[in-house]
């Protein structure tokens, strides 16, 4: 295995850990009512599962977090950010998820859909009036849908908030 293999799979290998720690907390039935030792009884044996499961995918580390009715329940870090360095994960390691955002996006913007807060095919400044494209006909006529589809003709911009310095109101302002 080359060394680009390697690096494609410990990518995928992190992805797969990551969203099987969700989906095992999901199965376990974890439906803490915000009472932390219901949470903490619920959670029993769930470190050791992690750790395992960081050894039996050759995962240096990753994040876990529960929330339950608006508040979070639980939140720990397992293994490494940086395993070279011995760095530990933790409840506030920023972590990239790939293309997990856009799901976590378009199920927000749905829910806020059906809360009536903002529509699909209407102009996206009629409910958000701050989001500025870089022409008045994109200003006119983007829609949610157009943004959630990826059809808006506005350039990638994946990179820009990697490592920076910038705040997120300064990348909102950049994002044209």
């Amino acid at each position: 295995m080359d060394f680009d293999s390697k690096s494609r799979f410990k990518s995928v290998a992190n992805y797969l850990c990551t969203t099987l720690g969700v989906f095992a907390l999901m199965a376990c039935g974890v439906a803490a009512r915000g009472q932390e030792a219901d949470v903490a009884k619920k959670l029993q044996g769930f470190d050791a599962y992690m750790e395992q499961t960081l050894k039996d995918w050759n995962t240096p580390g990753v994040g876990v977090g529960i929330v339950v009715n608006d508040k979070l329940v639980f939140a720990k870090g397992y293994g490494y950010r940086d395993y070279e360095k011995k760095l530990p994960f933790t409840p506030k390691t920023m972590q990239p998820i790939a293309s997990n955002s856009k799901l976590f996006t378009a199920v927000a913007a749905g829910m806020l859909v059906e809360e009536g807060k903002l529509t699909w095919d209407k102009p996206i400044r009629e409910s958000v009036p701050n989001i500025q494209f870089y022409n008045d006909q994109l200003n006119s006529n983007v829609t949610l849908r157009d943004m959630l589809s990826h059809r808006t003709g506005v350039t990638r911009h994946d990179l820009i908030w990697f490592k920076s310095k910038f705040k997120r109101k300064e990348l909102f302002v950049m994002l044209k």
